[in-house]
């Protein structure tokens, strides 16, 4: 019997920012996707914790995650992910992204955004840019995945408490 492949998984968190009735993509550099903010978890570091810290580095943007937390009295209940996705990076490579939605924070400015150097480019997508999908004036895919989860963020669960 052959050996099994092995496999990695690392962990990533990601956020839907949803703000004005749009969503923030950026343009991935390398894989020309557009996606969500994102990366990997770090040690000691909680999914949602990561999800903010992503969005800041690679936006400039300060975010605060909206997705539902398990009642008071709960034990230690952190921000449930609104998707746990299983994504193949390369053959044997894979992410296991703790998708999370959320809003800017007080006093953060979203029309400042900026990409960091693993962006080409960052827009607000709105209901209808998402439903036309990526017009052919834009650069990169836009994935059915991210459009599936941006119009359900959109759909009033990206800015709730």
């Amino acid at each position: 019997m052959a050996p099994t492949p092995s496999v990695r998984r690392h962990f990533t968190a990601s956020a839907f920012t949803v703000w004005n009735g749009c969503t923030l993509l950026l343009l991935h550099s390398r894989k020309s996707l557009w996606l969500p903010p994102g990366g990997h978890v770090e040690p000691d570091e909680a999914p949602a914790a990561t999800a903010v810290r992503e969005v800041w580095e690679e936006t400039g943007l300060q975010v605060e995650i909206t997705s539902p937390r398990l009642p008071e009295g709960e034990p230690r209940a952190l921000p449930r992910p609104e998707a746990v996705l299983e994504v193949e990076v390369e053959p044997g490579h894979l992410h296991v992204d703790m998708v999370f939605f959320a809003r800017p924070a007080a006093g953060a400015d979203p029309r400042s955004v900026h990409p960091n150097e693993e962006a080409s480019a960052l827009r607000w997508w709105t209901e209808t840019d998402l439903r036309e999908g990526n017009p052919s004036s834009l650069p990169g895919l836009l994935p059915f995945d991210v459009v599936s989860l941006a119009l359900r963020a959109l759909r009033g669960n990206g800015d709730r408490l």
